[in-house]
């Protein structure tokens, strides 16, 4: 069961801003016996095409014995092909403790949406 809000707030000259808020309760976490709960916060900040986002997240696993901390920030450009769709680059950085393991992540990302 997966329960999200997001909200976005248009700030003018091509700025704007999107949180999200999400609460997911998972039966089975991995499948295994532990039901697993996660919370997330996160934002993205919009200047033209232009990102940046970052976002938070708390995991607790029935009978893991911790709780895990997920954190995240990217930035990315996409650029607007027309009728073409358009193409994105994104990078990004992503922090980890999970059951008493830290783990840093550097990753990148490249897209394109066809239009529809």
């Amino acid at each position: 069961m997966v329960a999200a809000l997001t909200r976005t707030w248009d700030l003018g000259n091509d700025h704007a801003v999107e949180a999200i808020g999400e609460v997911a309760y998972l039966v089975n976490q991995n499948g295994q016996d532990g039901d697993g709960v996660y919370g997330t916060l996160g934002a993205t900040y919009f200047i033209g095409p232009w990102h940046a986002a970052a976002s938070y997240s708390v995991r607790d696993v029935e009978d893991s014995g911790s709780t895990d901390h997920l954190a995240q920030a990217g930035v990315g450009y996409t650029y607007d092909l027309g009728e073409h769709g358009a193409l994105g680059a994104e990078v990004g950085y992503r922090f980890g403790r999970e059951g008493g393991d830290k783990s840093h992540t550097i990753g990148g990302l490249l897209t394109y949406n066809l239009p529809f």
